[in-house]
């Protein structure tokens, strides 16, 4: 995520602030303050909506996609949360004045579109509810952000929907309205869309990589990038991002190596066939190989690979420095393993590990010991699993490793959370178990 952008939403939802701070001295304050809670909630909502739209420029004030999303899953559960927070003060407040004639319809549109918000954002942050559920629940969030809305316009409050505070939260409510028009009636009309045929399947145990020849004139991608791909298969046509697993080529052609670790995916071995028609958004992304002369560490996790082999099969000639690939597989026949062997022999500076499971994991000592003097100022790139990023990280110390996020959904911790709590919980309630025990 970029800080300016980060800067621009908190901005955002603070602005109300301005006019909400007066009013506290003429007005109840808890009162007054609960309110601006309700106003951050909106606006934070609203710009949910416009984030997920994927407008062409937001990369330009945000960053790449995959922080959009990063982005946009915590500025959603900042907003609930101030909802939530709203809920709880109870802005009803005997001196809030100027009543909106409609207040108690508005609260009932409001606590309806709290709790469905609330019920939504659960069903974000727990990665295990299947994916196609979850993707359908989130159609149904603008629904209940108009309801938030309309609370918002005809409940009692303490300034008019005409005046600055009330123009501009509406100003909010209404972009986060239309935007949700345009997801339901229009999505994909903005982003780059293109058509794609199945050249060819190439099936590696659990990992298929599909061959993709341009219907027209195709798509201009850098290595690394990801696209979105809907099939012209039944119940396939939903568009799932794919990391482009091919350097970019003359005709245009692309390649996706795609693993089987859901529903979708597990199909595609037995439907995809030479022939299939895709449609293909994108590209998306920044995770490109760096052209500068400084040593570099890549470490790839299973199917993360796949960026940074599109990244060599484009290279011709030789690396500009040492580098050094880390390959974590789980067996040592893991696809795309003999191909990197290949490239190895053949480019000069590059430094292939294939680092499998069961003879042991990779960790930072090892790193140090491969990498000797350049391991700490070395670039760092990195596509896996959260965890060994972050126990190398730990380990290395210095800068942070490039990184996408490609889980499009993702938790926010529950699990780390719970065993914290748990883990100072736990000795309380053994001594008062004790305690009952002996007594």
């Amino acid at each position: 995520m970029r800080i300016q952008g980060i800067l621009l939403i908190s901005a955002l939802m603070l602005a109300p602030l301005y006019w909400v701070v007066p009013l506290m001295g003429k007005h109840d304050a808890v009162a007054a303050f609960s309110q601006y809670l309700g106003m951050a909630s909106l606006i934070g909502m609203a710009c949910v909506q416009i984030l997920a739209m994927r407008l062409p420029g937001t990369s330009l004030i945000f960053g790449p996609l995959d922080k959009v999303y990063v982005l946009h899953k915590w500025v959603a559960v900042v907003a609930v949360s101030a909802a939530a927070l709203h809920d709880t003060i109870d802005a009803e407040m005997r001196d809030l004045g100027r009543p909106g004639g409609l207040e108690s319809l508005a609260e009932t549109m409001g606590e309806i579109g709290f709790y469905g918000l609330l019920l939504l954002g659960f069903a974000t942050i727990i990665p295990f509810i299947p994916y196609h559920l979850w993707k359908l629940s989130h159609k149904f969030i603008g629904a209940f952000f108009a309801l938030s809305a309309f609370h918002y316009f005809f409940i009692e409050k303490p300034f008019d929907n005409a005046d600055p505070l009330g123009l501009y939260v509406g100003g909010f409510c209404a972009a986060g309205l239309l935007a949700y028009l345009y997801m339901l009636l229009f999505y994909g009309m903005l982003s780059r869309r293109h058509r794609y045929s199945i050249e060819a399947v190439d099936r590696m145990g659990d990992v298929t990589e599909l061959t993709l020849a341009p219907v027209g004139r195709g798509m201009k991608h850098k290595a690394g990038q990801f696209v979105f791909i809907g099939l012209d298969l039944d119940n396939m046509g939903e568009v799932h991002p794919f990391t482009l697993s091919g350097a970019p080529q003359e005709d245009r052609k692309l390649r996706v190596a795609i693993k089987a670790l859901g529903d979708y995916t597990s199909q595609l071995p037995e439907r995809v066939q030479p022939g299939v028609q895709a449609v293909l958004r994108g590209p998306f992304g920044g995770f490109c190989r760096p052209r500068v002369s400084t040593p570099q560490l890549w470490v790839a996790g299973g199917i993360g690979i796949t960026p940074f082999l599109s990244w060599l099969r484009g290279v011709e000639g030789d690396l500009p420095a040492p580098t050094w690939l880390y390959y974590c597989v789980s067996q040592p026949d893991a696809p795309f393993v003999a191909e990197l062997q290949a490239l190895a022999a053949r480019i000069d500076h590059l430094n292939l590990k294939v680092i499998v499971s069961g003879q042991g994991r990779l960790t930072a000592d090892r790193v140090r010991a491969d990498m000797g003097e350049f391991a700490d100022n070395a670039g760092r790139w990195f596509c896996g699993p959260d965890s060994l990023r972050d126990a190398l990280q730990d380990g290395l110390g210095g800068s942070k490793f490039h990184a996408e996020a490609f889980e499009i959904r993702s938790g926010i911790g529950i699990r780390a959370a719970s065993a914290w709590i748990w883990a100072r919980l736990r000795p309380r309630l053994q001594m008062a178990v004790e305690k009952r025990v002996k007594g």
